[in-house]
């Protein structure tokens, strides 16, 4: 999955012609690679279903941060302090009384103290991510905006030399200050500022 599909970007750009779709195409991937960096979230469309997840607690918080978020669901979380660590019904955390999610952000908060710090001492089983949702309508379009202006500053010429050839050899990579300053605005919009 990515943010825009070929289909989309020549309706949004209202290109009929099959002449750019090599270059289009070579560019969705890089387009997509640099906006997961600008958003600081390289999981945004990784696994999201089942996710167990071992959030690194370094220091005494009442927050952890979950990689894939939104969340839909916590299935269950377990805190457990122990050598082996013990994930049953002995270390299983309760909803609204233990912890609060806050969904939107990946951020779950512990209701009564600090997480435990130990490595792998906290297990989250949950939903969460954008595998089976639809991107956000604002990175949609910024990604097609990248690739419009990609398309525009390309057109019979190489462009970068980054070493990447792409479709016909007239564009080449994809760097920051190609990102417009209305699509830049709409990706940090989604960047992961948290904590």
């Amino acid at each position: 999955m990515g943010f825009t599909s070929l289909a989309d970007v020549k309706t949004a750009l209202t290109i009929t012609q099959s002449g750019d779709d090599t270059n289009i195409d070579a560019l969705r991937p890089q387009v997509d690679d640099l906006i997961l960096q600008l958003m600081l979230r390289p999981k945004f469309f990784e696994n999201g279903s089942d996710v167990k997840e071992y959030p690194w607690v370094r220091e005494k918080t009442a927050a952890i941060l979950l990689d894939r978020y939104p969340n839909g669901v916590i299935t269950t979380i377990h805190e457990s302090e122990d050598i082996p660590r013990v994930y049953d019904a002995t270390t299983l955390l309760a909803a609204g009384t233990d912890y609060l999610l806050d969904a939107d952000r990946g951020i779950v908060y512990k209701m009564a103290g600090t997480w435990a710090t130990a490595e792998q001492a906290v297990q989250v089983d949950y939903d969460g991510g954008y595998v089976d949702l639809a991107p956000p309508d604002s990175l949609v379009r910024a990604a097609q905006m990248i690739i419009a202006a990609m398309l525009q500053k390309g057109k019979d010429r190489i462009y970068h030399a980054t070493g990447t050839e792409l479709g016909d050899g007239k564009l080449q990579g994809v760097r920051l200050e190609d990102v417009p300053d209305t699509a830049m605005t709409m990706i940090l919009g989604y960047r992961d500022e948290r904590l």
